[in-house]
């Protein structure tokens, strides 16, 4: 059991005493949210998988986005596809989350969300689960050479 754990469990129990509240652990999970940031150069090259980080706690992935760093033109033929991906210990490349663009108008600087995959547990990270990503390119990618900013919110479980 992990020192959050223990405590989510404190905590609940002397929120639970308060017969207002009727699920206390679900305030408390989602007061301890974490956030971070990390940043892909060129998101108009398709970008095999890098790593981003490991996990230290386990948690769920609750939100994700992406912010690019110039404006694009929402195009059907040359757009990206960016994925967020977990992998357990040598095990494959699980998808956590994805942001298709393909006749998405990008502004410079307006975060887009990723859509998280709709099996929970795929978004679920255990302690030592590394998180990574890459951009698949279809056509020529969009239409300038934009940074991006990833941005995740994870929940403590």
């Amino acid at each position: 059991m992990s020192d959050f754990s223990i405590y989510k469990s404190i905590e609940a129990s002397r929120i639970g005493a308060n017969t207002d509240i009727s699920n206390a652990a679900a305030p408390v999970a989602q007061a301890h949210t974490h956030q971070g940031e990390w940043r892909i150069a060129n998101v108009t090259a398709g970008i095999t998988e890098e790593p981003i980080g490991s996990v230290k706690y386990r948690a769920n992935l609750i939100g994700a986005s992406i912010t690019m760093s110039a404006a694009a033109v929402a195009n059907a033929t040359d757009y990206n596809v960016v994925n967020i991906f977990k992998r357990t210990g040598s095990g494959a490349a699980v998808t956590m989350a994805t942001a298709n663009l393909s006749n998405v108008a990008v502004t410079g600087f307006v975060t887009i969300p990723l859509t998280l995959v709709t099996n929970s547990a795929n978004t679920q990270l255990a302690a030592g689960d590394m998180l990574s990503c890459n951009v698949s390119k279809t056509g020529n990618g969009v239409a300038n050479n934009p940074v991006g900013s990833l941005s995740f919110v994870f929940e403590d479980t």
